[in-house]
């Protein structure tokens, strides 16, 4: 299940052939989103807020099921975060949950040097980074990070000789 899907063509290139996918979104994005990407027997919309625990009954009694959510998170307070968490665990213990993140310099950074100084409206400012990723095991016992993956570790290598030739 893709929450926040925006746009999002993931489906497209991750699909085997007998996964059941899930787009959800606020209603005027899926509207959007239906003029490009269509409904089809294995890919379907919702249309409503992650917040809006009604579309909860959709998907209760599916198995196996992944949230990813992607570029969403940095829009909502902690409090939110926690409470959206628990309310996924409440209603499919055991589900895993794939999102990004960055820290909390990344979230100020962000802020400061892209949105506020390009004159983006204040409602694109982020609100949530977090430092170390095993500080969610602390927001509940149900909750276990599995992996980690750092997306600008191989960035980090390669950054000098991206410096000297300009590309930074």
């Amino acid at each position: 299940m893709n929450i926040g899907c925006g746009l999002d063509t993931t489906f497209d290139r991750i699909d085997n052939g007998k996964i059941t996918w899930i787009d959800l979104d606020l209603p005027d994005v899926i509207s959007l989103r239906k003029k490009y990407i269509h409904e089809t027997s294995r890919r379907h919309f919702i249309s409503k807020s992650v917040f809006d625990k009604s579309w909860f009954a959709e998907i209760k009694n599916r198995e196996h099921v992944m949230f990813m959510i992607a570029g969403v998170l940095y829009f909502f307070n902690e409090n939110d975060i926690k409470s959206l968490f628990s309310d996924f665990h409440s209603t499919l213990p055991g589900v895993e949950i794939i999102f990004d993140y960055c820290s909390n310099k990344g979230v100020e950074i962000a802020n400061k040097k892209v949105i506020e100084k390009c004159g983006m409206n204040k409602s694109a400012i982020l609100k949530w980074g977090i430092d170390s990723i095993h500080d969610l095991d602390k927001w509940s016992e149900n909750i276990k990070v599995i992996s980690n993956m750092t997306m600008f570790k191989e960035y980090k290598k390669n950054y000098s000789i991206l410096k000297r030739i300009g590309m930074n």
